[in-house]
Parts: C-alpha cells; sequence; structure tokens
C-alpha cells in the first residue's frame, strides 16, 4: 500500500509545550558525544535524570530512564509540538519524537515501519509504547470508535498479561506486537495485538511478594457477590485460593486498586464486543483456573493419587463452571489411559504425576 504525503499545515504553538532545551541540557544526544563508554554514559544519564530529563538520544535510539513519578509531558499542548515540528532532531528527546519519526517515514517512502521497545523490568517499556499509540492516534484522526477500541483495550492486556513483581507492581510477563494499519491517507482504519512468550508458570505459582495475573485479583474483589456464587467461588479473598495464596495476595500498589481495574475490564471488554454467553464463558474459565488449583490430593497416596474429600467442593465447582461431566475430573486428574495391543487400559498416576496433570490444563 503506497501512502501519500499529508499536505504540510502551520499551526502555532501551543502554551505548555516542552521547551526547546531539555531540563538538563548537557548531553541530549549522545550520538554527538566523543565517547559513549559506559562510565560516560551512565553518568549523563543519571545527571539528566536527577533534572527530570528523563529521555535522551542515541542517534535514532531513544534511551528512556523511568522516573517513578507523574511527568507533565504527554499533553495535548506536547503532543501539538512534535506534530508540527519542522525539524525533530531540534527538539528535545521524547517518545513522541521517536513515532513522530516514524509516522513521517511511512508517509515519504510509502513502506511500513517497526518501532522495537526493549528493557528489563520496570524500566517503563509499557509507558512507552503507550505514549507512542497515544501520539499516532493523535496525527492520524482517528474516528471516536476507533480510538475507544484501541485506547481501550489497555486494561485488557494489563489484565490477563501483567502482574505484581518484586520489582514492578504492573509488570508486563509477556511480549506483545502490536500492529497499527493506516489508508492511503494516513488514517489508522485498523489495528491488531498479537502476544507471545507469556510467563505461563505465574498462573499456578507466584514468589513471596508477587502476585499473579492481575484479572484473578479484579475478579475476586470487584465481581458481585452473585456472581461469584455463579461461578462457584466460595470465598472474594485470594488466599483462599491455592494458586494465588504462595504470593502477595493483597493489593498490587500504586493508585489503582483491584475494584477498579475490574470496572476497566467490564467496559474494555463491551467496547470489544465481549458481551452475553461469551463474557460468562471467559470468567468461567478464570473461577475454573482458581477452583482447579484447590483440588488437593491425599499425601497418604504416593504410588497412586486420589482425591482428598475435602476437595469435592473444589471438583464439583470446577465441573460446573467449565462445562464438565459429573464426576469425570477426579479421574481425569489421577489417571491416564494407554492402548495396550487393541485395547485401552487405565494405570494410576503417581502423586507428583497427579499434581502436574492438575496444574497443566491451568496453564494451557
Amino acid at each position: 500500500l503506497l501512502l501519500r504525503r499529508l499536505p504540510a499545515r502551520s499551526v502555532a504553538m501551543a502554551d505548555g509545550a516542552l521547551p526547546r532545551e531539555p531540563g538538563a541540557s548537557d548531553t541530549p544526544d549522545l550520538g554527538q558525544a566523543d565517547t559513549i563508554d559506559a562510565g560516560f554514559v551512565l553518568d549523563k544519564l543519571r545527571t539528566r535524570h536527577a533534572h527530570d530529563a528523563i529521555y535522551t538520544r542515541c542517534g535514532s535510539v531513544l534511551i528512556a530512564v523511568n522516573p517513578y513519578k507523574r511527568m507533565g509531558l504527554f499533553s495535548e499542548a506536547v503532543l501539538a509540538q512534535y506534530k508540527n515540528a519542522h525539524s525533530l532532531p531540534a527538539e528535545p528527546p521524547h517518545t513522541f519524537e521517536i513515532a513522530s519519526a516514524a509516522h513521517r517515514a511511512m508517509i515519504h517512502n510509502g513502506r511500513s515501519q517497526a518501532i522495537i521497545v526493549s528493557g528489563e523490568s520496570g524500566a517503563g517499556k509499557t509507558e512507552s509504547a503507550r505514549h507512542m499509540m497515544l501520539y499516532l492516534r493523535y496525527v492520524s484522526n482517528t474516528s471516536p470508535e476507533l480510538e475507544t477500541r484501541l485506547y481501550g483495550s489497555d486494561p485488557i492486556t494489563e489484565g490477563f498479561g501483567c502482574a505484581k513483581t518484586v520489582r514492578n507492581d504492573n509488570s508486563s510477563r509477556m511480549g506483545k506486537f502490536t500492529a497499527l494499519n493506516f489508508d492511503p491517507s494516513a488514517r489508522i482504519q485498523g489495528a491488531s495485538l498479537n502476544t507471545y512468550l507469556l510467563e505461563k508458570t505465574r498462573v499456578t505459582q507466584c514468589g513471596p511478594g508477587e502476585r499473579s495475573y492481575h484479572c484473578f485479583y479484579a475478579l475476586l474483589r470487584g465481581a458481585s457477590p452473585a456472581l461469584l456464587k455463579q461461578l462457584r467461588l466460595p470465598s472474594a479473598e485470594p488466599s483462599a485460593y491455592a494458586y494465588l495464596a504462595g504470593g502477595h495476595t493483597g493489593e498490587s500498589g500504586g493508585e489503582r486498586t483491584d475494584k477498579m481495574l475490574w470496572a476497566e475490564l467490564e467496559t474494555a471488554l463491551a467496547a470489544q464486543a465481549w458481551e452475553g454467553a461469551a463474557l460468562q464463558e471467559l470468567w468461567q474459565l478464570i473461577a475454573g483456573v482458581l477452583l482447579l488449583g484447590n483440588v488437593r490430593f491425599d499425601a497418604a497416596n504416593t504410588d497412586a493419587a486420589a482425591v482428598e474429600g475435602s476437595s469435592a467442593p473444589s471438583v464439583a465447582g470446577c465441573e460446573a463452571v467449565l462445562g464438565l461431566q459429573q464426576g469425570s475430573l477426579a479421574k481425569a486428574l489421577t489417571k491416564r489411559k494407554l492402548k495396550v495391543g487393541g485395547d485401552m487400559v487405565e494405570k494410576d498416576l503417581s502423586l507428583v504425576a497427579a499434581g502436574d496433570n492438575r496444574d497443566a490444563p491451568a496453564k494451557a
């Protein structure tokens, strides 16, 4: 698809835009320095960060240092500044600059562009990507309906793909590939999001001070008692569920509570046309995972696993919400079928194998 160049426009600078010089203007572009050895780079980044200059340019690469506080760097005035800039390198380093450079190259060259956001946990990858998406929506005159769907998808990816770790209260536990589709007039016509390398082990176990994925806690703390009862969940406390009890069972931290995330999830899922039976099935799956984790096996039977009698309510609840035949789950967890000759025979699973067999579908 060949994209045509948009007509140039002259717009006056809005009040409140970023100054031409960043807070610490000693080295806004490391590519222009005489040396870029590790000591020099770290010293400059530390100095700029101390002056709230959290962005530093190194050629076409932007280095962002998490300020761990709110910064007034993403207002409409700042958006307008980078949209109307005649020379992006003359502007202070910013995520909007990266997004603007990619957008202009797409229009000028008629070719797709890619932006890679990388860094360690807590570095601010999710926020940086969100700010670039904000700029691209701003310059593309996105329709209100598409704007709602694009912007409203954030709570979904956070709820089902982010978790509290010891270093970050809202850490993305997967990789994301987001594609924005533009028409010949450079308007966003659609978008797609693919995830990969999801940390599935976090579903069944999380370490001290960490949590599983936000969606579990949002459901427990945000859903109505009637819905929890319908989902066969016996308690609204995360500590009542084995998959969650091993980690931090309180709020994740920050300004947003689990109940607030639940409200955002309901709105976001509705914007993506998740409603009725489909939405009910989604929450049934989440509840089924929690109930499955509460199925325990008799420790005395190490060679032939058997479900403890106290786990009967969890087994029955799991079968109900997942639509399984009554009485089938315990057998499926403790035995496996083998084909011997022309016959199918059942073999008991060991205590360890039964535990693995229970956790496998939860992580699927």
